[in-house]
């Protein structure tokens, strides 16, 4: 359990930290989360994942803030819900291209499911807690058929 869990963390780090250097940049969990979700994203909005794992504050991911792929998902997928909010809260108001462009992520991210048929291989449907959705990783992935 755990071991496997700190084995995940590690190829997943390894995987981002495209230049080797034991850090991961804004730029390299950018590029990582837009090549797991297959869509481009804000520099905003993966920030505000950066942040929330950056522990020590100093603008990158060391091996010990970085988290498997699926809660970077997670904390990607509430950053950009908090958007949407913020954009739909705002309606008066002209929120543009930046509100737009939210929901236009958040659509993509849309990719629900509710049984591993539902997605394309190797991707498998993964219980979010507040959503179903294909994912890349198996690690979240219960057996949905039984429910």
């Amino acid at each position: 359990g755990e071991r496997r869990l700190r084995e995940a963390v590690a190829a997943a780090f390894a995987q981002f930290d495209a230049n080797g250097d034991g850090v991961v940049t804004l730029q390299e969990l950018k590029r990582g989360l837009e090549g797991a979700l297959r869509t481009e994203l804000s520099e905003t909005a993966v920030r505000a994942v950066l942040d929330h794992f950056d522990a020590d504050g100093d603008g990158f991911l060391q091996p010990d803030e970085f988290v498997t792929v699926d809660r970077l998902k997670v904390k990607l997928e509430a950053a950009l819900e908090a958007a949407e909010e913020e954009a739909d809260s705002s309606k008066g108001s002209p929120g543009g291209l930046f509100g737009a462009f939210f929901k236009n992520v958040a659509a993509q991210l849309e990719n629900t499911c509710e049984s591993n048929f539902d997605c394309e291989r190797p991707e498998v449907c993964c219980d979010l807690g507040f959503r179903k959705m294909c994912c890349s990783s198996g690690s979240m992935a219960k057996n949905l058929q039984r429910e």
